[in-house]
């Protein structure tokens, strides 16, 4: 499979197996050929523009979300290597326990699932379903449970200005959502 991995050497220092050279080797290992672009350099929007069978993000939500953004509308999947800090994307997929190994072994049978990525129209039935008001341009967002259960519900417009809070504030937001539920 041809792979392009986008890294973010700054990630993950802590992580056995996250260096360029460890990832490169296993990658290589488990018969893929590897396109190796750090997010650090300019190169790496560039890179997720030429063909691959799978785009690789080995870093954190900030560099996972970046490349989500580029790759969205696209055919091609994306998989994630945990190695920032957080790693909130990861722990909701289930993958931040994993070894590095198992989940690039997971690929080979794995089942490419659609997200939606900034459509105000799609998921209105949920949103609907925990009481969200759905203004136009104003994201709403629902935080459930494993058991389906709310626990927090945007009501009042708080990510209105979500263009303007940047990546950081909008974190800043989420963490502290999750933190405090109503």
């Amino acid at each position: 499979m041809r792979v392009t991995l986008i890294h973010n050497p700054g990630a993950g220092k802590s992580r056995p197996g996250s260096s360029e050279a460890e990832l490169e080797k296993l990658l290589r290992r488990a018969g893929h050929k590897v396109r190796y672009q750090s997010s650090k350099e300019k190169g790496w929007k560039k890179a997720l523009k030429k063909r691959a069978d799978l785009v690789v993000v080995a870093g954190g939500d900030g560099t996972v979300a970046r490349v989500a953004r580029r790759m969205a509308g696209r055919d091609t999947p994306i998989a994630l290597l945990p190695a920032g800090t957080a790693n909130n994307i990861a722990r909701t997929l289930g993958q931040l326990e994993q070894p590095f190994k198992r989940l690039v072994r997971g690929w080979e049978n794995s089942s490419v699932v659609k997200v939606d990525v900034g459509r105000f129209d799609r998921n209105v039935d949920v949103a609907e379903a925990y009481g969200v008001p759905l203004k136009k341009g104003i994201p709403a967002v629902v935080i459930l449970s494993p058991e389906g259960k709310a626990l927090y519900a945007t009501r009042a417009g708080e990510l209105a200005d979500a263009r303007a809070m940047g990546e950081d504030g909008v974190y800043a937001f989420f963490t502290q959502a999750a933190a405090t539920p109503r």
